[in-house]
């Protein structure tokens, strides 16, 4: 039971919601494993998009013995207010995409009247139970994925790095991107442990600033992570396709194919992740 952040100091876009996407996608079809995908976002639609054909702005309900659930972090929040919150109750308050191995747990919309203006009041209590509510879902799912959202409050982001089993630092091979992680790297603690380690997102092989050229500038041993730039991809997480997409694209034999390699680098990043996480606890004995 784990808990693998992807973050990053940045507040554009950068490609890592959609690399916690690609990541809890490819790990659910893959491996035997239950998995959430968290976001800690605020009025992000993206992940949504990636797996459901809708054009609401407001939370999505479910069914649970004949009642409708309010789900997403705001679902949770009201369990934490009057001490209920139990591990195994997080799954009716998640969306699944694979019945009993992938769901999704979405951040916060604020009232579903009011999207475009939601109670950001009501988002300072939302944030500071994280760390509850992450802590709970890691005793029920065998791996949990956050979407670290970069607006968030730097006390919570650092309590959930904190907390968090692994830590992925997502930049682009923009050289001031590359240039502010090198300078945050020096500085700062969540980026000089062993659970740490740094990705490129929206990856081009072409440019310069290559894998093997940014293992050398960036002072990392072996290749660096990365996941490539795909047009198939980012047109998928706009049209509700993501599952289909990748289950189609595994079948790919063609290793000079762009989809082939485009899967292969998340399953590295993937068994990284896997391979990093057993290392991590059998130091911890």
């Amino acid at each position: 039971m784990s808990i693998v952040t992807l973050w990053s100091c940045d507040k554009k876009t950068n490609g890592q919601t959609l690399s916690a996407v690609a990541i809890a996608t490819k790990m659910a079809i893959e491996r035997n494993l239950k998995i959430l995908l968290v976001s800690t976002s605020v009025n992000d639609l993206t992940i949504k998009r990636c797996f459901w054909k809708t054009n609401t702005k407001g939370k999505m309900m479910k069914t649970n013995g004949g009642l409708e659930v309010e789900t997403g972090i705001e679902g949770l929040i009201r369990l934490v207010y009057s001490n209920k919150l139990e591990p195994s109750i997080i799954t009716d308050y998640s969306q699944a995409i694979l019945k009993g191995r992938f769901e999704v747990l979405f951040g916060f919309s604020g009232a579903s009247d009011n999207f475009s203006n939601p109670n950001m009041e009501l988002y300072t209590d939302v944030y500071q139970n994280y760390c509850k509510i992450l802590q709970a879902a890691n005793q029920y799912y065998d791996m949990i994925i956050v979407d670290l959202d970069g607006r968030l409050n730097l006390e919570m982001k650092n309590k959930i790095l904190e907390i968090s089993d692994m830590n992925i630092y997502i930049t682009t091979q923009k050289v001031s991107d590359i240039e502010r992680y090198i300078d945050l790297k020096a500085n700062n603690k969540n980026l000089n442990t062993y659970k740490s380690t740094v990705a490129i997102a929206k990856y081009d092989d072409d440019s310069k600033y290559n894998k093997k050229n940014l293992a050398k500038y960036l002072e990392e041993k072996g290749e660096v992570l990365v996941i490539p730039y795909n047009t198939l991809f980012f047109e998928a997480a706009e049209e509700a396709d993501i599952m289909d997409l990748f289950l189609k694209l595994s079948n790919i034999k063609d290793t000079t194919d762009k989809n082939y390699i485009f899967m292969k680098e998340v399953q590295r990043l993937v068994n990284f992740i896997i391979n990093r996480l057993q290392e991590l606890q059998m130091r911890m004995g």
